[in-house]
């Protein structure tokens, strides 16, 4: 779940337990999106990087800076 805060919440659909949380953008989260595997997300924040997370144990995989103003969008596409 994206949120008006720097993180970004995991939860179970089954029993609504909050699996992981991911800290580390510095600004509102603004978008999160999962992989099609479902084993990613991806998160864009208004401090204007996106991250790659783990869905399996919560780490950040990657993250990208350089974007000038807040990330709205987030798609992920696996080869």
């Amino acid at each position: 779940v994206a949120s008006a805060s720097e993180r970004l919440r995991l939860f179970c659909a089954e029993t609504g337990e909050c699996r992981f949380t991911f800290t580390g953008h510095e600004d509102w989260v603004r978008v999160a999106t999962f992989s099609s595997d479902g084993t990613l997300v991806a998160s864009g924040s208004y401090d204007g990087t996106a991250r790659i997370w783990s869905a399996r144990d919560g780490q950040c995989i990657q993250k990208f800076d350089g974007h000038h103003g807040a990330l709205v969008a987030a798609a992920l596409t696996t080869a």
